[in-house]
């Protein structure tokens, strides 16, 4: 997006959003996102939006229900091709399977999969290289929590350089489009961070 000359402000992030509305109608990756990162529930209505469904990410919620009802409305060809895209089924599993089976199906091994995660080799090293009285905390447990006072802990880790962020690449808020389809690649190493100036 490159800057006018003669916008005002309004116009300037008018136009921001134009543009973002448009890249968002076309990735449903993006959309995914920013719902989730604004607290809000993707619901997919049809098969482009259903790609940016993570069986994994719903199964690691532990909310069944939740997990329904992103799933439950597709039909057999939609979720057999998450199954597939996920490596959780072959066809010779999926042939002769109801919607309701095909659902429980991909729930059932998508959890499975959260839980080796859960329990893997690298989390165990990771404990283990903790120093005295240590706290191991990973997301995959629902944490840690945003409240302030581990916002807080965190800042004063940073300040105190006992925790250093790996950031992998800057983008400024004008360049957000391009930020997400870089995550899009699946070829970060670190965060991806927007600046606000």
């Amino acid at each position: 997006m490159a800057e006018s000359p003669g916008l005002t402000p309004v116009e300037y992030i008018d136009r921001f959003f134009d543009e973002l509305r448009e890249e968002v109608r076309a990735n449903p990756k993006l959309a995914a996102r920013l719902v989730k990162a604004l607290g809000g529930n993707v619901v997919f209505e049809n098969e482009a939006k259903a790609e940016a469904a993570n069986p994994y990410a719903l199964a690691a919620e532990g909310d069944k229900v939740r997990f329904l009802s992103v799933f439950g409305s597709m039909k057999a060809g939609e979720i057999k091709k998450v199954l597939k895209d996920n490596n959780l089924a072959t066809r010779v599993d999926m042939t002769g399977k109801s919607v309701e089976q095909l659902v429980d199906m991909l729930y059932t091994r998508a959890a499975r999969k959260v839980g080796e995660r859960k329990s893997s080799a690298y989390k165990t090293q990771c404990q283990q290289a903790l120093a005295p009285n240590g706290r191991y905390i990973s997301i995959d447990d629902g944490s840690p929590k945003d409240d302030l006072d581990d916002l807080l802990l965190i800042r004063n880790l940073l300040e105190a350089g006992k925790f250093i962020a790996v950031i992998d690449r800057c983008y400024p808020l004008d360049q957000i489009v391009e930020a997400h389809r870089y995550v899009d690649t699946g070829h970060k190493r670190g965060n991806v961070i927007i600046t606000m100036v």
